[in-house]
């Protein structure tokens, strides 16, 4: 932990200006992704953003859009096969596959 360094990040143009309240940071594999949720009131969607290549901004990569359905809260995490992990507001986890 000594060694870590803190920085800021460039968001894609098309995040640049929303409110921090509506996006989330994580990793996926070894990038950094951010997730744009729209909420509404019987479900939303959310779009999933990956940073190829670490601190260029241009290596920005939308890369799945996804409609929620009414339980579906947010990401939580990602397996190993691609699918994306999402809880619930049933506390529940959800496998979503988004290349079916």
């Amino acid at each position: 932990m000594a060694d870590e360094l803190f920085g800021e990040i460039m968001l894609p143009d098309e995040l640049s200006q929303e409110r921090a309240a509506n996006l989330y940071i994580m990793a996926l594999d070894e990038s950094v992704a951010v997730v744009k949720y729209d909420r509404e009131i019987h479900g939303g969607s959310c779009i999933l953003w990956v940073m190829k290549e670490y601190g260029v901004v241009e290596s920005w990569s939308r890369l799945h859009s996804i409609e929620l359905v009414e339980v579906m809260e947010r990401i939580v995490g990602f397996r190993k096969n691609g699918d994306i992990l999402f809880s619930t507001n049933k506390s529940e986890l959800v496998s979503y596959c988004p290349n079916t």
